[in-house]
């Protein structure tokens, strides 16, 4: 079974290409700090100090999408700011 909304269970993780890290991040001035870069996108803009959690699909580093950790809703993609350049 496929999830059709953006806040997925748990269970239904596993069978998706998804990969989720399973650590809390806090939203920065400098966006999402994750595997050593900052991942950035307007929609952070204040909601700095928001606690989320993270998906990305293995050997794409570039792109993660980020959920709010207290509710798991989708709140939207980030792109790594080293990418972007």
């Amino acid at each position: 079974m496929r999830c059709r909304s953006r806040t997925c269970p748990r269970r239904n993780w596993r069978r998706s290409p998804w990969r989720t890290t399973g650590r809390t991040y806090t939203i920065s001035t400098s966006g999402v700090r994750w595997r050593r870069r900052g991942c950035l996108a307007p929609w952070m803009k204040g909601r700095t100090g928001t606690k989320v959690s993270v998906r990305h699909l293995p050997h794409h580093d570039d792109t993660i999408e980020v959920f709010d950790a207290a509710t798991g809703r989708h709140l939207g993609a980030a792109s790594s700011s080293s990418h972007s350049r």
